[in-house]
């Protein structure tokens, strides 16, 4: 039963239905009180219910105020039966407004979860999209770092080996020369990366739009893997 009609929805079905009946009783009350009036009333009370609970909620509380409106305010009043063939066109208009009024409620309600469905997807898609976009980015970063580091670490690693054997001085100062030089490219290529902004504290910054936001990539998985490459 629960799972067919939950528990929020006969909740409010209740509620609803609480409302009809201190309605009736309030506009019994209210000498000179006319039937228009008491329909408007009880719609008002139906198109309520249709914003808060599914549409079957909304019908049943459309046949109650129905039934109220027929039974204490359409003379004879405290029967079921109808008299005036007025209060017969009054009856059934309440009726199909009240049904028609209940139907729109439930397709507005519809339209609007569509659309934060959508926009939940269209959501989840730019997110997507933005980590891929970050990942090419980070591939094509670590790619032109390792590609610019290569030559100075392949130099300076080639002049260490050669200084470690037995070299003449003029040599030795000569690959010596060389790592400093190397060295001082390095530095110059670092001293670059931070003159433009791609080197932030301990991450990368990418200063590349990518959908109103900028990626980020950690200093010391750059630095290491570029090395690495680079080492190669």
């Amino acid at each position: 039963m629960t799972s067919r009609f939950p528990i929020r929805d006969i909740a409010v079905l209740a509620g609803a239905l609480s409302v009809v009946a201190v309605t009736v009783v309030v506009l019994h009350w209210i000498p000179g009180i006319n039937q228009t009036t008491v329909g408007l009333a009880l719609l008002l009370v139906v198109l309520s219910t249709a914003t808060l609970a599914p549409l079957w909620v909304a019908l049943a509380v459309s046949l109650a105020g129905t039934l109220a409106l027929n039974f204490f305010f359409l003379p004879p009043v405290r029967t079921l039966t109808i008299a005036d063939p007025q209060n017969w066109v009054a009856l059934v208009a309440f009726l199909v407004a009240a049904i028609v009024g209940s139907n729109l409620s439930a397709a507005a309600k519809e339209r609007a979860r569509i659309a934060v469905e959508r926009a939940q997807f269209l959501q989840e898609r730019e997110a997507a999209e933005l980590q891929r976009q970050r990942g090419e980015l980070a591939s094509t970063l670590l790619a032109s770092i390792s590609h610019d580091l290569k030559t100075p670490l392949t130099a300076i690693r080639v002049a260490v080996e050669n200084l470690r054997g037995s070299l003449p001085d003029e040599d030795r100062r000569a690959q010596a020369d060389a790592a400093v030089a190397e060295l001082v490219r390095l530095t110059r290529l670092f001293e670059d990366l931070l003159d433009i902004g791609w080197l932030s504290g301990d991450v990368v910054v990418n200063r590349i739009e990518l959908g109103g936001h900028r990626g980020s990539l950690p200093l010391r998985l750059v630095i290491g893997r570029a090395c690495a490459r680079g080492a190669r």
